[in-house]
This record gives C-alpha cells, sequence and structure tokens, in this order.
C-alpha cells in the first residue's frame, strides 16, 4: 500500500534499506506540518514490520497507537495524552511480539503529552525493548523535551510537491492542490468531504473580512469561534485550525512580482499580524484564554 503514499520517497527509501539490513532503531520522531504524511508512513511502515495490509493493521495485537482521547465519563476530549495512556503503552511493549517480529507504537501527537506522560515514556526509551519500534508524531518538536529528542532519530517531512499531488489525485483537483500547501492529506480530506473544503473557503473570507473593519465589528464576525462552551480543548485545537488558515492567507499580501494578488495591507502590518497569530498559537496550548488571544489578533489587523 506504500503506492498510497504521496511523495516523501527519501523516508520511505530510508526506512525500506533500515528494515532490511536489520538496523532499525527502537524510537523515531517524525516531525513536519499537520496532514503532510508523517501518521500514514508511520502506519505503512508498522504494517510492513508486522507483515499485515494496511487496512488490518488495527486489529494486529502487536501494534498500538496513542492519541489525545475523550474522557468516557465527560465526553469531553482531554487536555493531554495522560499518563494511564503511558502506562497502556509500558505494559504492552513489556511483552514479547504475540505473532510479529516486532511490536510497533504510534503516538500521534507527541506534543500533546503532559510531564508525568513525558517522563514515563523517558523510562521507557531508556530502556528500549529490542523487538518494538516506537514513532512519535509531531508537528512541533520544541514542544517535546530534549531528554525524549535525543533518545529518538528525527525524521522530518517536508511539504509534497503540488505535481506530486496533482498525478495521484488527478487534475481535476488542481484548484485544491493549489490551496493545500503541499499537504496531501488535506487535499484528500476535502475531496472526502466536500463540506470541509467548504468551511476552509468560509474561513477564508472570515478572514478577510476583518480588514478594514472596526473592533466591535471584527469581534462579532468571530463569535461564532467561540460557539462550544462545553468541550474546550475542542474549541482550542479547532481554533489552531482557523489560525493556521489566516497565516496562510497572508502570504498572498506579500509583494513577490507579478504574482500579488491583494495588497490591502501594508507589508509592515502583514509581519505584525504574523507576529500575533505566531504568537496566539503557541499561546493556546497554555492557560490563557482563548478570546483574549484572538482579540489580540484582531487589534493588529489594520
Amino acid at each position: 500500500m506504500k503506492d498510497q503514499i504521496i511523495g516523501h520517497n527519501e523516508v520511505i527509501s530510508f526506512f525500506d534499506k533500515v528494515i532490511s539490513a536489520g538496523n532499525l532503531g527502537h524510537a523515531y520522531c517524525f516531525v513536519g506540518p499537520a496532514m503532510v504524511g508523517k501518521k500514514r508512513v508511520a502506519i505503512e511502515i508498522s504494517a510492513d514490520l508486522l507483515g499485515v495490509d494496511f487496512d488490518k493493521l488495527s486489529r494486529q495485537p502487536d501494534f498500538l497507537i496513542i492519541e489525545q482521547e475523550k474522557n468516557t465519563k465527560t465526553g469531553k476530549t482531554k487536555k493531554n495524552i495522560d499518563i494511564d495512556q503511558i502506562r497502556n503503552l509500558k505494559n504492552f511493549v513489556r511483552c514479547k511480539p504475540f505473532v510479529a517480529k516486532y511490536k510497533s507504537v504510534i503516538i500521534d501527537g507527541a506534543e500533546k503529552m503532559n510531564l508525568a506522560s513525558y517522563n514515563g515514556l523517558l523510562k521507557t526509551l531508556e530502556e528500549p525493548s529490542q523487538h518494538t519500534v516506537i514513532f512519535l508524531i509531531t508537528h512541533d518538536e520544541t514542544a517535546l523535551p530534549e531528554t525524549i529528542l535525543s533518545r529518538c532519530q528525527m525524521i522530518y517531512f517536508y511539504p509534497v510537491f503540488f505535481t506530486e499531488i496533482i498525478k495521484f489525485v488527478g487534475s481535476e483537483y488542481i484548484e485544491l492542490v493549489n490551496k493545500s500547501l503541499g499537504l496531501p492529506g488535506l487535499v484528500k480530506k476535502w475531496i472526502d468531504e466536500p463540506d470541509a473544503y467548504n468551511a476552509y473557503n468560509m474561513e477564508v473570507q472570515r478572514f478577510l473580512s476583518l480588514i478594514g473593519k472596526p473592533f466591535y465589528k471584527k469581534m462579532s464576525i468571530v463569535d461564532e469561534l467561540f460557539g462550544d462552551k462545553v468541550d474546550h480543548i475542542a474549541t482550542r485545537s479547532n481554533l489552531l485550525d482557523v489560525l493556521a488558515i489566516w497565516q496562510e492567507q497572508l502570504r498572498f499580501f506579500i509583494p513577490f512580482g507579478s504574482n500579488v494578488k491583494r495588497n490591502e495591507i501594508p507589508f509592515s502590518d502583514v509581519l505584525k499580524v504574523y507576529d500575533s497569530i505566531f504568537e496566539a498559537r503557541i499561546k493556546l496550548n497554555q492557560n490563557i484564554h482563548p478570546r483574549l488571544l484572538v482579540d489580540n489578533i484582531l487589534l493588529s489587523i489594520p
């Protein structure tokens, strides 16, 4: 099923070589933008290691995936990948493989672990199992402790050339590919979920509609971003996606010869907006109220 992976040929080639040579490491950290294909590659490598088809991997007893979960009692998204999940990982790797030669663990969103989780994982990385490989997946390696990173081999993923994506999905989706910033997972999502693509375009229009408006009107335009008063973690996650779209739109205001599409904002103001969005995306992972962060962005938009 590796023919379903768009791009990342160097990464695939690297793992083919180390696996065939028997030089597979015990832990890897996959770093790159969300939806660039990190998780898909980790799953494909795991399927190869365990000798199963991609679509049967979830039923393989030697495979474990850990990610941010919902609280079974409240239904709310948990703030972190918690220590109980890491304890489950430790119990999982303690035993020898049931069926395959290896056990494979994927920690998706590794930057969402809390301090206790990091400490628990560190002990596992310090005393690696001979038959286990762990894949940490993150879009921000700076959020992970150096003690964790130093025990992983770093693998970096970069946006895929548009021509590679078009070759895979077809020229009829060129509009989606051009807006994807080289993220194959985003193109696939838009194709499978047209509503998601419509939501993206609406978010672009929301951002553009903020320009030139008085502050009170800007506040009313963004009000619905804070509509979920129950699941605050999910609201923060959605807001991170929204801010990523806003930040991406700023590239159209940067003068590049004849490619300029929008010039309503002076370049100095573009930098201010970019910095305020960048700061907000960082602080959203801290205990700072999202509304305050967005209001600060609104103040920076002329």
